[in-house]
């Protein structure tokens, strides 16, 4: 794995780090790998097994059942017209969508939701 894929790589990893090191009780959460590349076979059991475009990264379901979903995405990529629509989908529903850039941003946004305590970064 190398550029672009590695950037958005190190950003999953990174939330998913927070996310057990600092989630709060009741939280679940997971994350949804829809977007690697795949080879065709692959992409089709997949698609056959319900796998559907435009799902976020990250799920999160909030100890009184609300999900939440974050979406992860490098530098100023943009998000595609499948993830344009599930974010409508969810923001019309009234289920908290965002979408971070870093795994700074991604912290921020699950600690706003109350999802992980704040964590101090040690340098």
């Amino acid at each position: 794995m190398t550029g672009p894929q590695l950037r958005e790589y190190g950003i999953q990893v990174g939330v998913a780090d927070a996310l057990r090191q600092a989630c709060e009780p009741g939280w679940a959460w997971t994350h949804v790998p829809n977007g690697e590349k795949r080879d065709k076979a692959t992409a089709a059991k997949l698609w056959r097994m319900g796998v559907q475009a435009g799902w976020p990264d990250v799920v999160l379901i909030s100890p009184t059942g609300k999900p939440h979903c974050l979406e992860l995405k490098r530098d100023k990529q943009k998000l595609s017209p499948a993830q344009e629509d599930f974010r409508d989908l969810m923001i019309a529903a009234g289920v908290p969508w965002a979408v971070a850039r870093s795994v700074d941003e991604a912290i921020r946004v699950l600690t706003l939701w109350g999802a992980i305590r704040k964590l101090r970064i040690s340098a």
